[in-house]
């Protein structure tokens, strides 16, 4: 994990995509559009602004688009989880 150094931005710890496997989600973009999957549940978020999302068991989230075909979600304001597009 990285700590990044931005100027006027909260410091978050950057971490994988594998961090969502040991909270028991998954995600993806698909079609444009953010799908997170687990604990029983889908959401699916299009829009830029973050939105607050919880799990059954799991709160804190915090997910958006950042552009096309690239999403983000935050965990507790403290750890930034980059979505890639994948091909």
């Amino acid at each position: 994990m990285v700590r990044p150094r931005n100027k006027g931005a909260p410091n978050l710890i950057v971490a994988g995509p594998t961090i969502l496997a040991d909270l028991g989600l998954n995600a993806a973009i698909q079609h444009n559009v953010l799908v997170i999957v687990g604990r029983g549940g889908q959401v699916k978020i299009s829009s830029r602004r973050f939105q607050s999302l919880a799990f059954p068991g799991l709160r804190g989230l915090e997910a958006r688009l950042v552009k096309l075909g690239e999403g983000e979600i935050i965990v507790n304001k403290t750890v930034l989880i980059p979505i890639p597009v994948v091909f």
